[in-house]
């Protein structure tokens, strides 16, 4: 049984190195060391951490409904890495998050001033900027999560879908 990051668990005891955990319907003997009892120890700034967490699910599968280095799709993605950071967020569709997520930017031609954890959404799609150039995400072109200029996702996805930008967020100030 594989634990990821961001597992809610319980511990039920702890003797020299090890510790037992509890996630639903099963108990597990971990090395004490590879749990961590607290929050993701956070910087100053959660857009500190933000680029190493991405990083750290570069090439995981894509699976629709996934939320984990097993699979995980888009707003999986963002639901993860927020919760990583230490933010709650129960939101799980990308609608959801667009609606309720950091402040609007302007996203017309020219207008794009965009930085590490703005948001990018399609209708049904999200993506997380790394830069002002570079968009990661999860998505079924690739069958995995991966990195790529914003510029080719957009046309990408406006040849294949039809779907143009709907809207970028952004997270942090």
């Amino acid at each position: 049984m594989s634990i990821f990051a961001g597992s809610q668990l319980t511990f039920l005891n702890r003797e020299d190195i090890f510790c037992e955990v509890k996630v639903p319907g099963h108990k597990k003997t971990c090395y004490a060391l590879d749990v961590q009892t607290s929050t993701f120890p956070l910087r100053k700034s959660p857009v500190a951490d933000l680029a190493r967490i991405l990083y750290g699910f570069l090439d995981t599968p894509y699976l629709w409904g996934g939320r984990s280095r097993a699979g995980i799709d888009c707003s999986g993605l963002v639901q993860q890495c927020l919760c990583l950071l230490g933010f709650s967020l129960p939101l799980r569709d990308s609608d959801m998050q667009e609606n309720s997520l950091g402040s609007a930017i302007p996203h017309g031609e020219g207008e794009r001033s965009l930085q590490l954890g703005d948001l990018v959404f399609w209708p049904g799609h999200v993506g997380i900027m790394l830069d002002d150039k570079l968009l990661i995400h999860a998505n079924a072109t690739d069958m995995c999560v991966s990195i790529g200029p914003l510029s080719y996702w957009e046309e990408h996805i406006f040849n294949t879908q039809a779907n143009s930008i709907r809207s970028i967020r952004r997270l942090f100030s």
